[in-house]
């Protein structure tokens, strides 16, 4: 009982030479037991989720053919894309892969967050923009010199090869 005692005078001891520190502990455990709260308390702000991206077809045909007008000598210029492929996101998945008797099994599956208490979201690694296959362009007064540089700027502004481009 003495020993129990004697150890007890000198964590008080001990804990009056680091009250700082003592301190700073309790304050601690204090804030570890505090509620965190919940997702749906954060502000809006918070709560979005990266924006995907958007892709209309229509809208990009207008802002070639708005910026190939600026051409000196193009008129009336309207420009028709078509695509190789939409626009696509790219999924992270979880890959096993287990050995039964001589024959691999692979089993894939989507990786998912938890996104508030009910709600599970797929986890996006990247997002894939939609690739053009060719371009149409009609336009007046089109002759060689502006065809070329019509073909020069299409070329320019959608990562296509002068042959997948026509000018008419």
């Amino acid at each position: 009982m003495i020993d129990f005692v004697q150890r007890g005078k000198s964590v008080v001891t001990l804990i009056r030479k680091n009250w700082l520190l003592a301190a700073a502990l309790v304050a601690g455990l204090i804030i570890l037991c505090i509620p965190s709260g919940e997702r749906d308390n954060l502000p809006a702000a918070a709560q979005q989720e990266s924006p995907s991206p958007e892709f209309d077809l229509e809208r990009e045909e207008k802002r070639i053919a708005a910026a190939l007008s600026g051409i000196s000598g193009a008129k009336d210029v309207k420009v028709t894309l078509t695509l190789e492929c939409g626009a696509e996101r790219e999924l992270a998945r979880d890959e096993k892969t287990g050995f039964a008797s001589d024959r691999g099994e692979r089993e894939e599956t989507l990786v998912k967050l938890q996104n508030g208490s009910s709600r599970q979201e797929a986890v996006i690694l990247k997002y894939n923009y939609p690739k053009y296959r060719g371009a149409l362009v009609t336009a007046k007064g089109a002759g060689a010199e502006l065809r070329f540089r019509l073909t020069q700027a299409v070329a320019a502004l959608t990562g296509l090869t002068s042959d997948r481009i026509t000018v008419v």
